[in-house]
């Protein structure tokens, strides 16, 4: 007879099985797409490891895409993430994988502290430097030129992954000031990243093992390929150059043809067992069985799809519109907004990420289709989620009571700075200030975007969205229209670009070859 850990989902009754035996609790984050997660399992089939976790641990395991929020408090710095907690929640030691051998003895070590009380926890408050919100583009600025990669592109040395949202900083930096050192940050990495670019069958993989993009992981993410697709397509609009929009539609491809699916895109395709599939020329691949697909469409990411196909048009917009329609009518509950994900039936309420990324995306969708009733959907979900989870910024998790580091609040300012963008736009398109006024205040929260470094490019691009709302993308006369308002419409004409007429909102731009060409789409008004 084969024996097993007794594995239990993250829940209450879990947590008080661990108060009731006196047992500390072994975490297991792991995602489906993981080649080490899957090493990690291996660990666990180990007899002594099972024995040992048996008799002394209560544990957990967590798939991270369902769970995001958990990960986010208890990750370890990778995946898998082997994480020892008490009946609490509270973080005991941690580590990624683990070798049977090594887990075997870590798991001793554990159990004996833990029943010996020899455990400890300090909190450190970590003083941090505030700087002005309106600087923030030129910390960013200065960060990405310490920390390009001259010789290979993108940021850093090894391993490296890409970085969608400063490839967007960069672009718009460079239409600001005309430096062409942020263009060559920009194309000096997309150049570079084609590397990590599957040319048999599209798509990117997460990230590269080497500092020349020349070893991938083979994985393949809904997210990495919804956000580099928009890069490049970014990219092809402020240079026009031809071989980013065809990286851009083919990643496009990948993600409609492979991760397609009845309700919306799927999670991820699997990196397990990759010299065997992506090791091999594209007519041996047909003969074999793909990696695995997680075929969870998780809202979210879904969103980022969404926005993405509907930024390079033509019929990846009519996937995008229909997609986000259906989640929309299968994902959204009156009171409690987007769920996480949906596989049948809605699962896991009251993630900010889920409800802001399908905000932009429906703010997107009304600036692509001139449709109002987006811009109503948006303000409905708007007020929901400031109702749910504004507390002087957002909090990742809607309010209440939960398990352990759950309680925590915490504000994400990635998430924070998507909500940010989209009340910037909905006080743009509705004429109702009290959404900049919000705006405002969530990105005053984060003053100490010092801090989060190269990560802070959201937030700098929301800042950008709100201290230079002016500058906007018409895309027909319908949509300028049927503003609430009046506004101007700002253009550049600049020779060294191939257009001599742009006009853009955030990282997004239109381009013109002529003045006649921009009269049959533009409507000034003063």
């Amino acid at each position: 007879m084969t024996r097993n850990i007794e594995w239990l989902e993250w829940s209450k009754e879990a947590f008080e099985k661990a108060k009731r035996e006196n047992k500390p609790i072994l975490l297991d984050i792991y995602g489906v797409w993981c080649h080490w997660c899957h090493e990690q399992d291996k660990s666990y089939e180990d007899e002594i490891v099972i024995d040992t976790v048996n008799e002394k641990f209560v544990p957990i395991k967590v798939d991270t895409d369902k769970r995001p929020d958990i990960n986010e408090r208890y990750n370890q710095g990778g995946w898998p993430t082997t994480a020892f907690l008490t009946p609490d929640g509270m973080i005991i030691a941690g580590a990624t994988y683990l070798p049977p051998a090594q887990l075997a003895m870590m798991l001793e070590q554990v159990s004996n502290y833990f029943q010996k009380g020899d455990i400890q926890f300090e909190i450190h408050k970590q003083e941090t430097q505030r700087g002005d919100v309106a600087s923030s583009m030129e910390f960013l600025a200065d960060e990405m030129l310490l920390s390009f990669d001259t010789l290979y592109g993108g940021f850093g040395s090894q391993p490296k992954f890409p970085m969608p949202d400063l490839i967007e900083a960069a672009l718009l930096r460079f239409r600001q000031t005309n430096d062409k050192g942020m263009l060559r940050i920009a194309t000096k990495t997309l150049d570079g990243m084609m590397g990590i670019f599957d040319k048999h069958e599209g798509g990117f993989f997460r990230y590269s093992v080497t500092r020349e993009w020349d070893e991938p992981h083979y994985e393949k993410m809904l997210e990495t390929n919804a956000q580099m697709a928009a890069a490049y397509f970014n990219a092809f609009l402020v240079t026009g150059d031809e071989k980013y929009k065809y990286t851009a539609e083919r990643t496009a491809d990948f993600i409609v043809s492979v991760l397609g699916g009845t309700d919306g895109f799927y999670g991820s395709q699997d990196a397990d067992k990759e010299e065997e599939y992506y090791g091999k020329p594209a007519e041996e691949r047909k003969k074999m069985k793909q990696p695995f697909i997680d075929r969870n469409v998780y809202v979210s990411l879904n969103a980022l799809a969404i926005s993405s196909l509907l930024q390079l048009g033509g019929n990846y917009k009519d996937i995008a519109i229909r997609t986000m329609e259906n989640l929309w009518t299968k994902c959204f509950d009156t009171e409690k907004g987007m769920c996480h994900y949906y596989d049948g039936r809605q699962n896991v309420f009251g993630l900010l990420a889920d409800n802001v990324n399908f905000l932009r995306c429906l703010l997107d969708a009304y600036e692509k289709t001139s449709n109002v009733k987006y811009v109503t959907l948006a303000v409905q979900l708007m007020d929901l989620v400031t109702e749910k989870f504004y507390n002087d910024g957002f909090t990742d998790r809607a309010h209440g009571e939960d398990i352990g580091l759950l309680n925590a609040e915490n504000k994400n300012i990635n998430e924070n700075s998507v909500a940010a963008g989209c009340l910037t736009r909905l006080s743009f398109y509705t004429g109702d200030e009290k959404y900049r006024k919000t705006a405002e205040e969530t990105l005053s929260v984060f003053t100490n975007y010092g801090q989060y470094r190269l990560h802070a490019a959201s937030y700098t691009l929301a800042v950008e969205k709100l201290i230079d709302p002016i500058e906007i993308t018409a895309r027909s006369l319908e949509f300028i229209t049927g503003l609430p308002h009046d506004f101007r419409l700002m253009v550049k004409f600049d020779n060294n670009l191939p257009c001599n007429l742009m006009a853009c909102l955030g990282g997004t731009c239109m381009r013109f070859n002529g003045m006649d060409e921009a009269k049959k789409h533009l409507l000034v008004m003063r």
